[in-house]
């Protein structure tokens, strides 16, 4: 544990002026990167796999699983990151690489896949991306393109099934393959029955279903035809039932041995429901829905077939056990009550499923990492997420359901400072989320609201229209609303809080990065009097400068999405742009921006400090940040950031 915070100690002098005389926790404890993202186990249980951030990049780090001593970090070439990686065997694992673009923006992975022993031996490219000769790789049976990691052999480290496919104007061709680890040449096991497929392979990893659709309107994408298939005699698909046209979507997860397939389904209105495909009628059967929530998440048992239970969160967590039968539900539903209040998962499990990786996290627990041990039936303590932050000493984060002025249910999260502050109401902080479409805030360590609410702030996040988990229908109410119904949304959440007491009415700022930086100006705009300061970072201000600049409007599915989100009309655009309505903020105003920011240009902070400045209110920061993205990576830039950020929040809503 000790070579593990050494590997990540940065040293805490430039940090020591934040903390005063009040033992407030340092701002660079919240901002250090934390020990792990993502952690996986070994077949045999003798590694430990990190996926760890290192500034702009993300490193593999595999550790002895026993000692916890590190065997070898593995990096991505310059300026690409370890995106994800797998186990393929005991000594062995895959990983793709990804570029990230800043913290406010989702990486992108480059889909070039690599296998290579825990100590960077005998590296083989599984697939290959770029100018080499088609015909002469096809000869050579190597994969050239894309490939989808379909299941692993891991009692077999020479070989994985992937899926590999071809794309043209009628669909996407596919086929199943074995693909050799260590030379990377394949050989097809089977072609898909149809265009459009996703299979399912049974316990001898031998493809068994498949579940194929097309689009048979080309200016309707959310109706489909869909038809089940069923492989016989190793070599044939047959098809199951009839074909079927409907929004629904169907996500097949794993084949139980029982004549059913588990399977995720959205009928393109409700929240999606977990069920199973009926193998003799080939129709989807529900078995579990929320009336609120998507399923966001599923417990697997130690077999990573069988589904325990499934996970809802339309604000905390809620595991609904579907299994009860299956001897991990009983051992799942142990070791949750051990760790009350807190989401525990299953992560990962070794290949006999004697050990289990338990992960266990909370609104105030930023991570823990536990193995279980079958054999002695202990639960044994691996490591610690932010081990330098105490859970103790982290803010009460309130769950929360709020009433929109036209009725609809919203959630969110309230973060309330602790005890040592003054009683509420307090000082507020608003915080919308990016995207807006298809975004959301969770439950879960923030350590942004946990920052702010350590300085005596309270934090609002709501999960307004058009955010992700709560249904398609939910989603699409955000479209053609950025600068209406959505800031409406958020002004309702902010009116709730006063009228609950939480809020000092007259205390109020709203901060927010990418959409939440365009909300952070637009919703004074449409609220005049509500806010005293809004602080936008990385944010979008101009929606006409959207189809020119930035990388959303370079893809055909990016111009899309504009068109459907914020429509073309100019003059609809000019109304619902902060820089054509700066004469309407009469508040302080505070702008950050990463000069390499790709999806949000710093041109829209240099219209919108611009336009401030013509309507008679230049902003009192500006902050154009060399060398950084969307979202800040750096740590000394970040603690200019904040450090800044808070004393802009300290003078306008501080105490009084």
């Amino acid at each position: 544990m000790k070579m593990i915070q050494k590997l990540f100690a940065v040293s805490l002098a430039i940090f020591a002026q934040q903390a005063g005389a009040d033992d407030k926790i340092p701002v660079g404890d919240f901002i250090k990167s934390s020990t792990y993202i993502s952690a996986k186990i070994s077949p045999n249980g003798d590694y430990l796999g990190m996926i760890v951030e290192r500034g702009e990049r993300d490193v593999l780090i595999i550790l002895d699983a026993n000692t916890l001593k590190i065997i070898k970090v593995h990096q991505a070439q310059e300026n690409s990151s370890v995106g994800v990686f797998h186990w393929v065997g005991p000594k062995r694992f895959m990983l793709t690489t990804s570029t990230k673009t800043g913290r406010r923006a989702s990486p992108i992975y480059t889909g070039h896949w690599v296998a290579m022993n825990v100590d960077g031996s005998l590296p083989q490219e599984l697939n290959y991306l770029g100018s080499q000769n088609v015909v002469e790789m096809r000869k050579s049976n190597v994969i050239k393109g894309p490939l989808v990691l379909e299941d692993i052999v891991p009692e077999d480290e020479t070989r994985i099934i992937v899926s590999i496919s071809e794309y043209s104007e009628k669909g996407i061709s596919t086929k199943l393959v074995n693909l050799n680890t260590f030379t990377g040449r394949y050989e097809v096991m089977a072609n898909a029955p149809a265009k459009n497929c996703q299979f399912t392979l049974n316990k001898l990893h031998q493809p068994t279903y498949a579940l194929c659709s097309e689009q048979p309107d080309k200016d309707d994408d959310e109706i489909l035809s869909t038809q089940f298939y069923k492989r016989v005699d190793n070599e044939k698909w047959l098809p199951v039932g009839q074909n079927v046209t409907s929004k629904n979507k169907t996500r097949l997860l794993t084949e139980n041995g029982d004549g059913k397939i588990s399977a995720i389904n959205s009928d393109g209105s409700r929240p999606s429901s977990f069920g199973f495909i009926n193998t003799t009628t080939g129709l989807y059967e529900p078995l579990h829905q929320d009336k609120t929530a998507d399923i966001s998440d599923t417990i697997f048992a130690s077999d990573d077939v069988t589904v325990l239970g499934v996970v809802t969160e339309a604000a905390v967590p809620l595991v609904t056990m579907l299994d009860t039968n299956n001897a991990d539900s009983d051992l799942y539903a142990s070791i949750a009550q051990a760790f009350p209040g807190q989401f525990v998962d299953f992560a990962d499990s070794t290949m006999d499923g004697k050990k289990i990786l338990i992960s266990v996290r909370s609104e105030k627990n930023p991570g823990e990492l536990y193995v279980y041990n079958r054999d002695t039936k202990q639960v044994s303590f691996l490591l610690r997420s932010r081990d330098w932050l105490k859970a103790s000493e982290m803010a009460e984060v309130k769950s929360v359901k709020i009433k929109s002025r036209d009725g609809t249910d919203l959630y969110g999260y309230l973060t309330l400072p602790n005890d040592k502050f003054a009683k509420k109401p307090y000082p507020l902080i608003v915080n919308p989320h990016g995207g807006p479409i298809g975004v959301r805030d969770n439950w879960g360590f923030n350590w942004e609201a946990q920052m702010f609410a350590s300085r005596g702030y309270a934090v609002l996040q709501v999960n307004f229209r058009g955010s992700s988990g709560y249904g398609d229908e939910f989603e699409k109410k955000g479209h053609m609303q950025w600068g209406d119904k959505i800031q409406d949304d958020i002004i309702d959440a902010t009116r709730w809080a006063t009228a609950q007491g939480y809020a000092d009415n007259d205390r109020i700022c709203i901060y927010g990065g990418s959409f939440g930086g365009y909300s952070a100006l637009m919703a004074p705009i449409r609220e005049p009097g509500m806010f005293k300061c809004a602080v936008g970072y990385v944010g979008v201000y101009d929606m006409a400068l959207m189809d020119d600049a930035g990388d959303v409007a370079k893809f055909d599915d990016g111009r899309d999405f504009l068109e459907k989100t914020i429509g073309k009309d100019k003059v609809k655009l000019k109304s619902i742009s902060p820089t054509d309505n700066a004469d309407k903020i009469k508040i302080p105003v505070f702008l950050a921006a990463g000069a390499l920011d790709r999806r949000a240009p710093p041109v829209h902070t240099e219209r919108m400090q611009s336009a401030l400045k013509k309507a008679g209110n230049p902003a009192e920061e500006v902050i154009i940040q060399e060398g950084e993205t969307h979202g800040f990576y750096d740590e000394k830039n970040n603690l200019n950031l904040y450090t800044k950020m808070l004393m802009f929040f300290d003078k306008h809503i501080g105490k009084k």
